[in-house]
């Protein structure tokens, strides 16, 4: 992930802004993926060659090819992979790309209203690659007993406005806000193989949300990235 380049807040500010530390070291970040089961890949980090390209596109301002080639290029080389794209004309070339880079199962999304990633406020597009063999297919809220929702209540502002959307996401707070949270966590969950649908994968992430394990997975990584005792440099 990076800071915010076509939006008020990136995933790289809205972690550090929440107490992850995402400056840690290469190998830190491997030693959070092998230690807690999760880890954040702070682009710089690992693709320092894009360095250059970041002052020109904070100034554009806007969705670049670049948005596209980040999860080409991923670092860690993995075969399952869930990624928004801004364009649905990418998508079929995108995940013939991916068959061709080796993947095993990646799933591309769009919705209709233009987010890259699964909306609630109507249809979204997925193209599946699944062992070789790419679907194409489209889905709704309605498909999965969840409401439709108009944008605005599921845009946000500032990392501030985020964080509190953030937090009340982790507290099981019903809302638009989880509903988006928990419709794209099943797809990635349906990616990585731990189940064999959406339905599945929203109970999944559900059951994790209301328990609290998610908010431990996520104060574990608080902790463990400002450990400066437990880093390896």
């Amino acid at each position: 992930g990076h800071r915010s380049v076509s939006s008020k807040c990136g995933s790289a500010d809205l972690l550090k802004a929440v107490g992850v530390n995402i400056e840690i070291p290469q190998k830190s970040v491997l030693d959070c993926l092998d230690k807690i089961g999760i880890a954040f890949f702070f682009a710089p980090k690992f693709q320092q060659s894009w360095q250059s390209s970041q002052g020109p596109r904070m100034e554009i301002g806007a969705r670049t090819i670049f948005n596209i080639l980040g999860p080409l290029t991923n670092p860690a080389r993995i075969k399952r992979q869930l990624i928004g794209v801004y364009d649905t004309s990418l998508m079929i070339t995108l995940a013939k790309v991916m068959k061709e880079l080796g993947a095993k199962q990646v799933m591309i999304v769009h919705g209709e209203d233009g987010l890259d990633e699964i909306s609630i406020t109507g249809k979204s597009r997925i193209v599946e690659l699944i062992n070789g063999e790419i679907y194409d297919y489209t889905i709704a809220p309605e498909n999965f007993q969840l409401l439709s929702a108009p944008l605005s209540s599921i845009q946000s502002g500032s990392c501030l406005d985020n964080i509190k959307i953030l937090k009340s996401i982790l507290k099981g707070k019903k809302s638009p806000a989880m509903d988006v949270a928990i419709l794209n966590a099943a797809a990635a969950i349906k990616v990585s193989g731990r189940v064999n649908s959406l339905n599945e994968g929203i109970e999944f992430a559900r059951e994790s949300i209301l328990s609290g394990k998610a908010k431990e997975k996520l104060d574990k990584l608080i902790d463990l990235t400002n450990d400066t005792k437990k880093q390896i440099h």
